[in-house]
């Protein structure tokens, strides 16, 4: 007893007092649906404090926490810090709801090939959370999948055939919906000549860099033989001579035009019997440039970069026209009509005004007809940027823009190489966009915020534009509140210059096509895994007569990025001209393939995912 009183003491007693911290109580409880850990009455010393977890039954999660009747709301653990006093704790769990998808629609279910198909998805979070990636999954002739940050999908059906779209969608607790599907119908087409770039083309601007050489080279994606059949044209589309170049099933072929030296003509026309890839490749003295001729032509090409600086580079723009007809062009907030052939390089420097600014240093390109019965989609092409006496670099032209742009390639050696970005926002309002950065193992290095005003172009290299991550970022994702358009360009302190375009989608299956064959130049390849779980990709490399040389298979982790040079990785074969290689992953990868040469004087740059 404390006090203690001992009354009519008679003898001696001994009282002993034994002393303990207080302690207090703290009521712990969980509803139906999972655990508290620890539970009951739990005793706490005075100024100790006191960790309880909440541990969810499968299907379902953290509703509420009640603290001494006051509601907390939803979290994983909760801690009473420095007890002095009892304390209730109760969880309540609820059932964990996965995401529903609404609605997913397409703006066409059937059509011939190249088909282009704009998917749109309504989804939503019963839970009240957010939805955060859409996993579309194709199926049919040729299986891909892709990954989108919102509700919608850009896709190109390239061979005929029937096909489904699957779409699962996942929230912010990593729940998957159901799933829905649409059916797409693909029909074959009649083929499409394609003006294609040559030294006769280039050798009518009056220009300081001289070509060498241009090629172009057919990749036949499909499993049986194709053909190209090649002409050689007049300046009024007169055919003055015809060749056919055989393509062998998944193989590739030089679509060699020095068949017609013996012929004046203006412009040869390749038309593939099929879909096809085109990549072309123009060399100099100093320079190596390599850029891709999409079939999927376009009623409309952005030109995203005119270098400012005329007096060391020039800036030029192959455009291959289908049906030549009505042209029009903006630069520098100017829109005129501009002359018009089948095949031609524009001298980019012509069309803006001296001493341009950053900000309206790019152009736009747009095709019109001058008949009802003509097409407007007949546009394809790429850029180069050139500097004096030194490399190059090509960029196919831009069609799309995209709120998900993915920077596939960062190099972290800042003492051999540089990195520099451009954006445009063609648009009528800013842009906002947050770019997401990660090392090669999958982490999370940190966020860059920019905003981009409307009708403008923001240019910059990694130390000035986003230089606390300059040596440590190697790949990054960019995702903008409006639709906008990005290039990487980067290169080495020795003038070797590449560049490409920022993909705007990731996909399971790609083609890199070009390859280094000989002993004084290198090609390496890149894959980004942008999936939050591992995927497994499976490398082929195949000769240009479409047999598998070799095969490879590779474990990427989420976020992570796996390396190699070609010839190291596939040293049990000889590589050999027209090799290339392709690949399918178990999920959307981003591809990208960098060549050079071994004292860093050249360089160039494709990506894959097509």
């Amino acid at each position: 007893d404390n006090p203690r009183q001992d009354l009519a003491v008679t003898g001696d007693i001994t009282v002993t007092a034994n002393f303990a911290p207080d302690a207090f109580i703290v009521t712990a409880s969980a509803a139906e649906g999972g655990t508290i850990d620890p539970s009951g009455d739990v005793e706490v010393l005075a100024g100790e404090n006191q960790l309880f977890n909440f541990i969810p039954d499968a299907g379902y999660k953290v509703q509420q926490v009640i603290v001494d009747g006051e509601d907390r709301g939803e979290r994983d653990n909760y801690t009473f810090y420095s007890m002095s006093g009892d304390h209730t704790i109760h969880v309540v769990f609820m059932p964990e709801l996965p995401p529903i998808i609404d609605s997913l629609t397409a703006d066409r279910t059937s059509g011939n090939a190249s088909l282009e198909v704009n998917f749109q998805a309504i989804a939503h979070d019963p839970d009240g959370g957010e939805i955060k990636r859409y996993i579309w999954t194709i199926t049919g002739r040729r299986s891909d999948q892709t990954v989108t940050y919102e509700g919608a999908m850009n896709y190109v059906f390239v061979l005929p055939g029937e096909y489904d779209v699957t779409l699962v969608v996942i929230d912010d607790e990593g729940s998957e919906s159901e799933p829905a599907s649409l059916h797409i119908w693909v029909s074959e087409r009649s083929p499409i000549g394609l003006p294609l770039p040559t030294i006769t083309d280039f050798a009518k601007t009056e220009s300081k860099f001289i070509a060498l050489n241009v090629a172009t080279r057919a990749f036949n994606i499909y499993g049986e033989e194709a053909s190209v059949k090649l002409e050689a044209l007049a300046a009024d589309g007169l055919v003055l001579d015809t060749t056919h170049v055989p393509v062998p099933a998944y193989g590739s072929r030089e679509l060699d035009v020095s068949v017609f030296a013996g012929v004046d003509y203006d412009t040869v026309r390749a038309t593939p019997d099929r879909y096809m890839l085109l990549q072309s490749t123009t060399e100099s003295h100093d320079a190596y440039m390599t850029a891709m001729l999409d079939l999927n032509l376009s009623s409309q090409l952005t030109i995203p970069h005119i270098a400012e600086s005329t007096t060391y580079w020039d800036s030029f723009a192959f455009v291959s026209n289908y049906i030549p007809d009505i042209m029009e062009a903006t630069f520098a907030d100017e829109t005129f009509p501009i002359e018009t052939e089948l095949a031609k390089y524009y001298d980019l420097e012509d069309y803006l005004p001296y001493a341009p600014e950053t900000e309206i240093s790019w152009g736009r390109l747009e095709a019109f007809a001058g008949n009802p019965f003509n097409p407007t989609k007949t546009l394809t092409g790429y850029e180069m940027f050139i500097k004096s006496r030194s490399d190059g670099a090509a960029v196919e032209l831009l069609s799309k823009s995209s709120k998900t742009l993915y920077i596939p390639h960062v190099p972290d050696n800042t003492e051999l190489f540089w990195t520099g970005f451009t954006f445009v926002n063609d648009g009528e309002a800013a842009a906002d966009f947050t770019i997401t950065w990660y090392t090669d193992d999958g982490d999370r290095v940190g966020y860059s915020n920019l905003v981009i005003p409307a009708d403008s172009k923001m240019k910059g290299i990694m130390s000035d534009m986003f230089a606390e991550y300059a040596g440590t970022a190697q790949w990054g994702v960019v995702q903008a509140d409006a639709p906008i358009f990005g290039i990487e360009l980067y290169g080495t302190h020795d003038a070797g210059i590449c560049g490409l375009a920022m993909p705007r989608s990731a996909h399971a299956y790609g083609v890199l096509p070009h390859v280094h064959t000989d002993g004084d130049n290198w090609t390496g390849l890149v894959l980004t895994n942008v999936n939050a779980g591992r995927v497994y990709v499976t490398l082929e490399l195949v000769s240009k007569d479409g047999t598998i040389k070799s095969t490879a298979t590779e474990e990427i982790l989420r976020y992570s990025r796996f390396k190699a040079v070609l010839a190291d990785y596939f040293a049990d074969v000889q590589l050999a001209e027209g090799d290339y290689v392709r690949y399918s992953s178990t999920g959307p990868i981003v591809a990208l393939e960098v060549g050079g040469d071994m004292d860093r004087t050249i360089m160039n740059a494709l990506t894959g995912s097509r």
